[in-house]
Order: C-alpha cells, then structure tokens, then sequence
C-alpha cells in the first residue's frame, strides 16, 4: 500500500473535521462553543497519538474511523465518539428550521396528527380513532385482525417484529382499557411475535393504494449505522423521492441512473412503478451486494435481459468516456450530507446531464449549512436549479401564487418513520443553457 496517497487523506482529514468545528452548531444552542472545542481537541489529541505511525494497515484503519465519525457527526448531530451499533429505536430531533418552517411546523402539528416515530409505535390518533372504531362495531376488531395483523402480506415477509410486536401490545391495552372485546388471533399472532426474534436485517414493504398489493419490497438494516456505513438502511429522502414519482407521467422518461442508492428505495420503487429500467449505482461493497439482493427481490435483475442494473459508481473518479449507461433522468436522495463530497458529486451530475434531461436531487433539512453549500457547488458547476420546493407531512409546499396557497397535498404511499421532525427538500437541476 502507498504511503502517500494516506498521507494526503489524512491531511484532507484534518482539515475537514477542523471546517466542520469551525461551522458546528449543537442542537442545544447553549452548547455549540463546547462541542466546537471538544472536536478540535479531539482531533490534536488524537493526530498527535498517532503522528509517529507508519504502518499502512494501521494509518488505514485510522482513516476509515475519522471518516466514520465524520459521517456519524454530519448525519446524527453529534459530535462525540459512539459505538457502531446503533439502537432501533434511535433518531435525533435536528434544530436547523428557519423560523418559517418553525412557525409552519407548529401550524401543521395543531392541525395534524404530527410526525409518525421510527418504527416504535403508530400515531396517538390513529390508534384512538381505531379503538373508537371497535367500540363502534363489534367486528372490526376481528377484520382489523384479520386484514392487518395476519394478513398474509404481513405474515409471509420478514417485517420488523419489534415493531409489530410493540403496535399490537399497545392496541390491546387501548382496547382492554375501554372493554373492547379482544379476538383471540390478536392474541395468537402477538405469541407468535414473541417468540421471533429480528436478525440483523428485515423487509420493509410499500402497498399500492389499495393496500393489497405489494408494490416494491427491500431488506434493510435494522441498524442504521452499520459496516461503517449508513447505505444499508432507508432514509426518509429516498421514500419521499419515490412517492413525489407517483405524480410524474411515464412517458418523461424510459430509464434512470441513481446516485448513492442505498437499499434502492427511490430507483426500484420508480421502476416498479413506472415499468421503466433503472441504473442503481453507489461504491460501498456491503451497500453494493444489498443492492443487487433488493434489485433481485423486486425481479428488475436475475434473467440476462433485463433493462435495469447495479454498478458501483465513486464519484471521486468518476470518467465518462467509460461509463455505457444512457439515462433520461438522474435522482439521488440523502446524499448531501458530507460537505466534502458535493464537489465530486456535481461534477458526476454535470457529466450526466450532458446526455440526460434533469437530475431530481431530494434531501432532508439536517444541516442548512449542508443545503447552502451544495446550491454552491451547483452554481459552480455550472449547474441551476430550475425548481425547488419541500414535503412535509403529506404536503408540498410550492410556491404560493395568486390562485394557489402554495401547499398540495399527498399523502404518502411510501412513509417513513423517525424522531427527526424535518422536511425534504427537491431540486430539479439541469445544466445551464
């Protein structure tokens, strides 16, 4: 292994985690000076144990843990070291909303049953309303069982048991509470429940709307940082991404190229739908075979003639003369995060939208600093943005007109479920003319 090419990494490295102290912002306000300081004198504290070492294997695992933390820090918000594993139930609430979006999300959470938690539990009122249904009508409890708990969609994929476990453990009380009489297959597939435990990765499904189809279906990490990377689990972009494709008409494009698919949630999703090819790319190993399991499991590849593909794709070194894959339209979802990378990832961009119509970028609201700097690095690269607007909590938010409030709404047919209270943002970027 060459030493040099370390030595410049772990330069880059330096610099990096001393501009992400430099622009750090807690999420206690009261807290930013000391977490600002806490990660440079980690960072001095640390280069200087290990500025003496000099085997490469060594000052390579060095460099995969600083970018590990980079990405932990950028992502979650927090600035010390935690373990790689990542509890299920685990988020972080993000405190970077302007004040409009401050003010719009206190509105939409008095007229709204509010954000939905990571797979914990479903809404408060969801479950009232549901109740209030069984105190109503003395079978809806057993169709709800029947049509829900056991359906055989439910039963016959590996979803989260926690999460059907805690849902239907809190249904029971509701009902036993109010002396709702309980059918006894809840009970039954509550034991089942208990008796099965989650492994390391679980199925995560999305209906048509008729809810008794399955629409597209992936494994995903029950992790949401694992194998160092944060690829192997869905994030909420790439499910509004995916949703947001349920109002574009087929006949704007034949076949996609994605950008840092991850499980493959947009890419797939939009070829299931549409009945179009898809080119899923991202350069982690791990994340690369879960996406070649999750294009299999949906039937996009497996025969020898299919339209659709999975390709490792660094945006790093990028060439175009060597990339065969024609595409109308390129979409990418949650890949913004690392400000050291948006540099690589518009130039990928302005290669591919020499032959491709629009690029579709969707991102949630972590980091404004991370949203600024891409329209930066946009800009720079001769790129613009010829429309940009935001969804949260089954809305668009556009831009308001003379006969238009500015607000769509539309449900999701993709949900995600998280603490993080925050919107995703779309950008409809094409190369200047």
């Amino acid at each position: 292994m060459n030493t040099v090419p370390q030595r410049q990494r772990v330069i880059q490295l330096y610099r990096q985690i001393l501009k992400l102290a430099k622009n750090w912002k807690a999420k206690e306000e009261p807290n930013t000076i000391t977490e600002r300081q806490q990660i440079i004198a980690e960072a001095q504290r640390t280069f200087r144990e290990h500025k003496q070492e000099t085997d490469p294997l060594i000052i390579g695992k060095l460099i995969y843990k600083a970018e590990q933390r980079i990405v932990q820090a950028e992502h979650y918000g927090i600035p010390h070291a935690r373990p790689e594993y990542l509890p299920p139930d685990t988020a972080y609430s993000v405190r970077t909303k302007t004040q409009n979006f401050q003010k719009m999300s206190r509105k939409r959470k008095t007229e709204r049953d509010g954000p939905i938690r990571h797979a914990t539990k479903i809404p408060d009122k969801l479950m009232e309303k549901l109740v209030e249904k069984c105190r109503e009508n003395s079978e809806f409890a057993e169709e709800l069982s029947t049509d829900v708990f056991n359906s055989e969609i439910v039963t016959s994929h590996n979803i989260r048991y926690q999460f059907q476990t805690n849902v239907i453990k809190k249904f029971l009380a509701a009902l036993e509470k109010d002396d709702v009489p309980v059918p006894d297959s809840m009970f039954d597939r509550l034991g089942v429940l208990l008796g099965l435990k989650d492994g390391k990765f679980v199925e995560k499904l999305y209906l048509d709307e008729k809810g008794d189809k399955v629409v597209a279906k992936f494994s995903e990490s029950v992790n949401q940082l694992s194998m160092g990377t944060t690829g192997l689990s869905v994030w909420q972009a790439s499910c509004d991404l995916a949703n947001l494709f349920r109002l574009i008409p087929s006949n704007q494009f034949s076949r996609v190229i994605e950008l840092g698919s991850g499980c493959g949630v947009s890419g797939i999703a939009i070829a299931k739908m549409k009945n179009c090819g898809v080119v899923l790319t991202d350069y982690d190993e791990n994340v690369l075979n879960l996406l070649k399991e999750n294009a299999e499991k949906n039937e996009l590849i497996g025969d020898g003639e299919e339209n659709s593909k999975v390709r490792c794709l660094d945006w790093c070194s990028f060439d175009l003369t060597e990339w065969k894959e024609p595409a109308d339209l390129v979409i990418a979802a949650d890949v913004v995060y690392d400000s050291a990378l948006l540099s690589s990832l518009c130039n990928v961009l302005r290669l591919l939208l020499r032959h491709s119509k629009a690029a579709i970028v969707a991102c949630t609201l972590r980091n404004e600093g991370s949203i600024s700097c891409f329209e930066h690095h946009l800009k720079f690269s001769n790129l613009e943005v010829v429309e940009k607007f935001e969804y949260e909590y089954g809305e668009y938010r556009l831009e308001t007109t003379e006969n238009s409030d500015g607000f769509y709404a539309h449900p999701s047919h993709f949900p995600f479920f998280s603490t993080i209270q925050t919107p995703t943002i779309f950008f409809n970027v094409q190369a200047k003319k």
